[in-house]
């Protein structure tokens, strides 16, 4: 009977908490992706040295992005759940320090760091590889197209970053709102 009762508990946190992983993803990649475009095009019309020739467009930036928040960082996290409740969770562990072990788990899982690298990887087809080196020292067109790619890089990075920063502290905040729905 233990073990049956254990195992609804279980069940029930996995499905409060998926519902809210889901919840806040959703309205956060919602909000990245309506910002997007406009973000993309203001930091691409800042950069003028090779802005002529740059090879990334807002539509590539676009799809790449909302794959990449979609459909890897949404489902890692949400089949992460279970397992992180399996881990954090016993009788004696209170819903407040379930919520706060969950919510940092989650951050870190999260990998802001690695989802934005893999964003720009995709979006510049960055390589430095040696012949693109010498080629940025031999081709003048060409040194500007890297110079305005980097820069947007960069630029691109620090606005998703800090989108991406946000998802740890609101699941905090939800999880510890949507209390009542677990008592």
């Amino acid at each position: 009977m233990l073990y049956l009762e254990n195992y609804t508990i279980l069940n029930n946190l996995d499905d409060h908490y998926s519902a809210i992983v889901t919840q806040v993803l959703d309205s956060t990649i919602s909000e990245i992706i309506e910002t997007a475009s406009e973000t993309y095009l203001t930091i691409h019309e800042l950069q003028i040295i090779g802005r002529g020739h740059c090879r990334a467009s807002a539509t590539d930036f676009i799809k790449i992005l909302e794959h990449e928040l979609e459909y890897r960082v949404k489902d890692s996290l949400l089949t992460s759940i279970r397992p992180l409740i399996n881990k954090n969770y016993n009788q004696k562990t209170s819903i407040i320090d379930l919520n706060t072990i969950l919510s940092e788990e989650l951050g870190l899982l999260l990998n802001i760091q690695q989802v934005v690298d893999n964003v720009m990887k995709q979006v510049y087809q960055q390589a430095d590889t040696l012949a693109s080196v010498w080629r940025s020292f031999t081709n003048k067109k060409w040194a500007e197209i890297v110079h305005h790619e980097r820069n947007e890089s960069i630029a691109l990075k620090a606005w998703l970053r800090s989108w991406l920063l946000d998802v740890e502290f609101t699941l905090k905040d939800v999880f510890d709102s949507k209390i009542s729905a677990l008592i």
